[in-house]
This record gives structure tokens, sequence and C-alpha cells, in this order.
């Protein structure tokens, strides 16, 4: 229950109606600014977008996060986010809502317990309905564990700005074409997966409530839940003008990429840390000879508040020496009242660290370009990733890479035959005493993992594409075995590049493995340590069910 005086119990109800991506994010700020300023009470807004709008997180780099030129063909904006979290695709159909207020009202809430009491509010009013929504932490609301609504918010001066969405009618193939989201998921077999974890309101309710209808029962659960009256209100001739200053820095490009990856260069190195609550990139610059952190750049999925933490964090890091990095994040963070919402600091310091350990991987046949396509996994504290290297007994490799016509493509094996990059694979496991396995789907690697385990293998080394690494991250984590993924190229299951024919579900990927990183990392293997692994038995696929075998390993 919120303690609140009589006056601060009467919220404002906004419905700003169809506006640009730009004009709702310009709104977004002006409301916010006025709010800090003591000029509005706490506000419930309503909103649509049109035309259609990839908005990438506050954090993101819309390189990363959007497929520009689809997005330029289609009329689809593209902007950024005051808020964290990930890129979302907003299309006229879907009705957006946020609250702007004061965190005194809900004192004693962190924004991981704002989160929740909002979005359980917001679940109760897509109750009332009809559709069982419930809150999934860390920021969903779903139906039947199928998602209806993301959420995400940002606090600072006092102020909270929380947005969720409501899906009405949407379109899953707009979506996943406007967002650099995997195309395998455009085949008939990945939109049906697709389906099967989104929800809205058209496939869940006989008739598709109105829109007034809609809101009404999501401004009721709100009222309810936090014992406040709505009150119908307008702009403010103040914040109107707060709108019409901000609309040009928010349309301009300077706000859209206002992140951006650094340029290529020999000095820059990228490590990927992903835990339960965010996914944490790093671009570090560094000064190798002298063992110096030049400048870091962080992205990623994840919610952070007040938002200028990060890059107060970044400037903090300006000129550090190596063995000062991991102190200054954590006095950074001891010195500052930062809500991380899931992450710790230690989890900074983790991701910083993983990109800093790649300037040392030259020193062991690594070439510089390759580092950052290297990623350890379960390392424990004290040992090096060479001796991760050095205790491997199994190669963990991908079936894509193998022929599409290979009589191996779905079983255990290879003949050597030299005509994919697999040969050479199997080739360098067998000369290393190293027991290759080819990973046919999903359950297939979670499968082999446990074997692993059971078996007490020491370390492993595995061939992945780094979007597949990230997606499945928690099952390489979770198996606790040290081992090092290494990254692919070529037509992976995650960059097909050819949607026609991944909507008619005929074209089948081929990947290439980086040999001469592979070649590289096994040349750090001591066979003296190799004891044989028997492998799990390989599932089995029918002719009929090979076609969908590379969307499914992937899903």
């Amino acid at each position: 229950m919120l303690q609140l005086s009589r006056e601060a119990r009467k919220w404002r109800l906004l419905d700003t109606g169809v506006r640009t991506a730009a004009e709702n994010i310009a709104l977004d700020q002006a409301l916010f600014d006025a709010r800090v300023a003591g000029e509005v009470p706490n506000t419930l807004r309503f909103m649509q977008f049109s035309p259609s709008a990839v908005l990438v997180g506050h954090h993101q780099v819309v390189a990363q996060e959007a497929r520009v030129d689809w997005c330029a063909e289609h009329s689809v904006d593209i902007n950024r986010r005051l808020t964290g979290g990930g890129a979302i695709y907003f299309d006229a159909t879907q009705i957006g809502w946020e609250l702007v207020g004061s965190l005194d009202d809900f004192q004693g809430l962190d924004m991981t317990g704002l989160t929740r009491t909002i979005c359980e509010a917001a679940a109760a009013g897509l109750q009332e309905l009809g559709v069982a929504a419930e809150f999934r932490p860390r920021n969903d609301i779903e139906v039947g564990g199928r998602k209806i609504s993301g959420t995400g918010g940002v606090a600072d001066d006092g102020v909270f700005l929380y947005q969720g969405t409501v899906l009405v009618e949407f379109d899953i193939e707009a979506m996943l074409l406007a967002l650099r989201i995997p195309n395998e998921k455009l085949t008939p077999r990945g939109l049906e997966t697709a389906r099967e974890r989104v929800s809205c309101l058209s496939d869940l309710l006989p008739q598709v409530p109105a829109r007034v209808q809609i809101q009404e029962a999501l401004s009721t659960a709100f009222a309810r839940a936090f014992e406040v009256e709505f009150e119908a209100g307008w702009l403010t001739a103040r914040e109107q003008e707060r709108f019409e200053a901000k609309l040009p820095d928010i349309k301009s490009d300077d706000w859209i990429n206002a992140i951006t990856a650094p340029a290529e260069d020999k000095q820059v190195y990228t490590s990927i840390h992903k835990q339960p609550g965010g996914m944490l990139r790093v671009h570090a610059a560094v000064d190798v000879k002298r063992s110096w952190l030049r400048q870091v750049l962080i992205t990623g999925d994840f919610f952070i508040n007040p938002r200028r933490a990060i890059m107060d964090l970044e400037a903090e890091l300006m000129n550090t020496p190596f063995p000062q990095v991991r102190p200054v994040i954590m006095r950074f963070f001891e010195e500052r009242e930062v809500d991380l919402v899931g992450l710790t600091p230690g989890d900074f310091c983790d991701a910083v660290k993983l990109a800093l350990e790649q300037t040392t991987y030259s020193g062991i046949g690594i070439a510089e370009a390759d580092s950052s396509s290297v990623y350890p996994v379960n390392v424990p504290e004290g040992k090096s990733i060479e001796q991760v290297m050095s205790d491997a007994t199994v190669m963990l490799l991908p079936y894509c890479a193998k022929l599409p016509d290979c009589d191996y493509r779905f079983k255990q094996g290879c003949d050597e035959c030299g005509l994919c990059s697999m040969g050479d694979a199997y080739r360098m496991a067998r000369e290393n005493g190293l027991e290759a396995v080819t990973i046919v789907k999903f359950k297939h690697l979670k499968a082999t993992l446990a074997e692993m385990k059971a078996q007490g293998v020491k370390s492993w080394i595995g061939c992945a594409c780094e979007a597949f690494f990230i997606k499945r991250n928690e099952a390489f984590r979770d198996a606790g075995i040290p081992g090092v993924v290494l990254d692919i190229v070529g037509k992976t299951c995650y960059q097909l590049g050819e949607e026609d024919e991944a909507y008619a579900g005929t074209f089948e990927a081929q990947a290439d493995l980086k040999l001469p990183l592979l070649e590289a990392v096994m040349d750090n293997v001591n066979p003296e340590f190799n004891a044989r692994f028997i492998p799990p038995t390989t599932p089995t696929t029918t002719a009929d069910q090979r076609a969908s075998a590379d969307r499914n390993f992937s899903v």
C-alpha cells in the first residue's frame, strides 16, 4: 500500500493518441522532466505508434539490434528509448502505457520491487479483459507461458518512468524482419515457434476489446493497486514547450545512434557476459604494451538506474591499469546508489575482465584478430584459459558445418572427404585424442553436457555462432564444466541472409568453422590428460524431419 497524501492520490490520466516514435519518446522526456520539476502530478499515459517502429534499449547499438535497411525499405521508424532493456517492435495495433511518478510515493521499493508492483497491477488489468495474465520476472507479463507484454523503466532525480505494451493484434513476421533476430525464425517452423512464445489479445479472446476498453481495464487496475484516483487531463503548456524543444533532438541521428560499436581496430577487444539479470557486451580499447584500459563501451540487454551510471562508469574506467579495473568498478558502485536490476557489480567486473584477458591470447598462439571469437565458459578463478584448453577431452561441433547433403549431417562421424571444414576438425580431434561429437539439436547438446559431467570430463572445446552462444549460454553455464566456445562463420542458422528460401522452408544452412583458430586452440591441448568420453546416443531423424532439424536446433 502506498503512503500517499490526499493530494498525491490524484493522478493524471493522459491519452496522447497515435504518434510517431520520435514524438512519443520526446513526450516521454517532456513528462519526465515536468514531474522532476514538480510541475505536474503522477501520470498514467496511453500511446500508440504510427508508422510502426523499432525501439532499441537505451544502452543498445542500433546496427546490432535492427535490420536498418529493411526498416528503411518498409517505412519502419527506428529510435532509442529512454529506458534500458532489449529492442522491441511497436506496430499500430499495440497499446502502450507508461507511469511517470515520484519515487517518494513508492518508498521502500527498489527498481526490482517497483517492477513487480507495476507489472502485477498491469496483469490484473488484463485479467479483467478475460485473459489469465501473470507477471514473469524479470519484466514480462505472460499468459500461459506466452509473452503478451514487455515492460521496462528508468529512474532518476527522484522520479521513475515505467513503460509497457499490450499486444492486441501482432504481426510476428514483421517483427522478425525488423529486428535483428535469427532469420531461421522466418521459416514455417520458426514462425510457429515464435507464435508459441508470444500471444496477443486477438489470439486469446473471441472478440478483440476496443482500445477504450483496454485502457479502462488497465487504469482501473492501477488505481486499485495504488489506491489512487485518475482524472483525465491534458499536456500542460510547459510540457508542450518541452516536447517541441526536445523533438528535434530525438529525431536526430545523434540521438538514435548515440551508442555505436567501436570501429574495427586491432586494439579493441569485445567480450560477452550473460547472466539471468541481463547480457553485457564490452568493447575495450587497450594499450597492450602498458596493460592499460584506455576506453570502454558497455552495451547490451540490461536495466540500470540511473541511466547515466553507465556513462559515468565508462568515464571512471578511462586510462586505468589492468590490475586496478576491478577495484575501480567495485568502488564506483559502493560510492553511488545504482540499481542494477538483477545484475551485480561483479558482473561488470567479469565482463570487462573477459575483454582484457583477450590481450594475452596471442601468447598461446591465437591471432589478435581472432581473440574476440573465443568465448570462455566456467573458467574457475585462478585457472587460465590455456589450462582449460590443455585439459580438453571433448570437441563439440555443430551439425550445420557439414554439407547439407552429407550422409553424416545428422549422424556422428565424418569420412573426412575434404569437402567441408568438419573433416579437418574431426582430424584434429583424432590426432589429439579428443572425442568429437556432432550436436544435432539443442536437447542433444544438453544431454551431451550432462553425460560429460557424469563421466568427469575436465574441460571441452566447442564451436558455435555468437548468437547461439548468447541465446543458449545458460546450457553451457549450468553444466558447470570449464570450456571454450569458438565462433563460426558463413551461413549459420542465425544469419541465413536468404529470406525467400527461409520463408519457403527450403534453405539448408551450412556454416564454416574457423580452422586457423581451431588449430591454434588445439595446439594447446595436452594429449596426456585425455581420457575417452563415451557420448550419449545421437537422436535420430527421419527424412521428413531433416528439413526442420536446422530450425529445431536453434530454437
